[in-house]
């Protein structure tokens, strides 16, 4: 998998005081039943890994023919030229283009990484070149370049930022493993002091977790992500908790769920936000039980929002449909959002479920929709996809 997996998400969402009621979209009558509380699991009670991930399992990137003939091509030209070429796709070229012919270049010419790197600690490297630049290093495949993306991570002179990009630039290396796990976790553990500390540790737990989420099939990796996250749990800080929930949707093993319950019961709600990304890379099927008694619970408008997106990517992942237990769940918290945002990502949600074909889930779509026009919120347009002609007729007239 050669996506960068980290979570990070900026909220524009209106406080609970603020919270406008709307109309309930037309739900079946149904007997009154206690609300669920969330389950406190056990390792045991969580299904077996796996699913939602296999089929981004990690795999070495073999040398194509493709490769050798790029390798040729760029091998003639000079240093310069091959820099000055770079810098120049950097400045039109989406990033997918702008590193492969750099890193077949530093295949053939490893001494030429340390020119490059000259330059980028000199501030001579354009700046739309330095993120494409840690990309190309990474896909090097000579030792050179991950010897140079060590030197760059334990180098305390280089900015928080470019010893974060060369970690990640690291993490998908096939001859980097349990050493460089170790290493990472006693950055993720470390005591942080400052605002760079408590940013490296961060971004190096999440390097760490990625590492193992990627290479799932390697079991001391794995060893050393999980002591990390329950290492940060143990300290009750709620950054280290924030870190540790992120970690664990990074590493998208059920198994650990149990670590998120907790969390999920936190006093803070901007720490309960954090602990919906433990589910982020898991098959709904692992999770939904667990997300809907939370749901059922849950009082703070922010965190049933941040629940519902990440249940939405969820399922929009994996092309499946929220179940029934869902579904309703979430036409009933519809009203209490008045972030139209947040109200979109329930409604694609319900659009998508299992069950959205039933009459009970039609109307409330028709009600939410004519909700929307009728105030002009500028949403009406999510329905055109969802509803039928003979719906939107409904919605319209």
């Amino acid at each position: 998998m050669r996506t960068l997996l980290l979570f990070a998400a900026a909220w524009c969402a209106v406080p609970a005081w603020a919270q406008e009621a709307v109309p309930v979209p037309g739900l079946p009558a149904r007997p009154a039943v206690p609300a669920p509380q969330v389950p406190s699991l056990t390792p045991s009670e969580v299904l077996p890994a796996s699913t939602a991930t296999e089929a981004f399992e990690w795999q070495p990137r073999p040398v194509t023919t493709f490769d050798v003939a790029r390798r040729a091509r760029v091998a003639p030209l000079t240093v310069r030229q091959a820099l000055d070429a770079f810098y120049a796709r950097a400045n039109g070229a989406g990033i997918q283009d702008t590193w492969p012919d750099l890193s077949a270049y530093f295949e053939v010419h490893p001494e030429a990484m340390a020119v490059a790197h000259a330059e980028r600690r000199a501030r001579k490297m354009p700046i739309n070149a330095i993120v494409p630049f840690s990309i190309a290093l990474g896909k090097t495949r000579v030792p050179d370049a991950r010897a140079l993306l060590l030197a760059v991570v334990r180098d305390v002179s280089e900015t928080p930022m470019d010893r974060t990009r060369a970690m990640f630039a690291l993490v998908d290396r096939d001859d980097v493993g349990v050493d460089f796990a170790e290493e990472l976790s006693r950055m993720a553990t470390a005591s942080a002091a400052g605002h760079a500390e408590v940013f490296l540790k961060g971004e190096a737990m999440l390097a760490l977790s990625m590492m193992a989420g990627l290479k799932r099939k390697d079991a001391a990796l794995h060893d050393v992500s999980a002591r990390a996250v329950q290492a940060l749990l143990a300290t009750g800080a709620p950054n280290d908790s924030r870190i540790a929930m992120k970690a664990i949707g990074n590493m998208a093993d059920p198994a650990l769920l149990p670590l998120a319950v907790p969390v999920s019961r936190h006093a803070d709600p901007y720490v309960r936000q954090e602990a919906a990304y433990a589910f982020r890379r898991l098959n709904p099927v692992h999770s939904e039980a667990l997300v809907v008694g939370w749901l059922a619970t849950e009082k703070h408008p922010f965190v049933k929002a941040r629940l519902y997106q990440i249940a939405q990517l969820q399922h929009f992942d994996l092309h499946t449909g929220a179940s029934e237990a869902l579904t309703r769940q979430a036409l009933k918290d519809l009203p209490s959002f008045s972030s139209g945002v947040d109200r979109r990502t329930v409604i694609r949600l319900v659009a998508q479920s299992s069950v959205r074909q039933a009459a009970w889930v039609r109307d409330a779509l028709v009600a939410q929709a004519r909700f929307e026009h009728q105030r002009n919120t500028g949403y009406l347009n999510e329905f055109t996809d969802v509803l039928t002609p003979a719906e939107m007729w409904k919605v319209l007239r």
